[in-house]
């Protein structure tokens, strides 16, 4: 019987080899050299940690958290807020590859949560700029951590606005 992690491990094994059959960008297929071709194989190699994000299971799983955190919000009368934050290969990508937002807003519509997703802002500020505000694929330099902080507390005055 395996444990808890090994079993993971594979189950996430078994994904990434889904993702990679179904977007035909083996590692070994290494002569398909287009932006697509490289950002799924970034996809592939990070699969373990944010490439998850690109499968059908992930975002099964996070409908139903956020089932539960909206269950749990209105059961103390508050409102759910989720704000769906992009990794740095999105950002700085040539091509949009916005799948996981794509999921993301049509679970947020399906259950009526307030969302808010940072790629476009992100996006439109790297490609004004051209200056990363990453220290790597998630954690934010000072700068990139203050230009978040703005856009999240803009999307939560604009909500409170609304309720006047």
């Amino acid at each position: 019987q395996m444990n808890g992690l090994a079993a993971q491990g594979k189950w996430r094994s078994e994904l990434e080899k889904q993702f990679m059959s179904k977007h035909r960008t083996a590692a070994v297929n290494a002569q398909e050299d287009d932006e697509d071709s490289r950002f799924n194989r970034e996809i592939a190699g990070a699969f373990m940690d944010w490439g998850y994000a690109w499968s059908d299971e992930c975002w099964a799983r996070i409908s139903d958290y956020v089932r539960l955190m909206k269950q749990a919000a209105e059961s103390l009368n508050s409102e759910l807020f989720i704000v769906l934050f992009p990794v740095r290969q999105q950002v700085e990508s040539k091509i949009l590859r916005d799948e996981p937002q794509q999921n993301f807003k049509r679970i947020m519509e399906e259950m009526g949560v307030k969302h808010l997703d940072l790629l476009p802002a992100l996006r439109e500020k790297f490609q004004n700029d051209a200056f990363t505000i990453y220290y790597d694929h998630c954690h934010l330099k000072p700068e990139g951590n203050r230009f978040v902080g703005t856009e999240v507390a803009e999307f939560l005055a604009k909500q409170a606005a609304f309720k006047e």
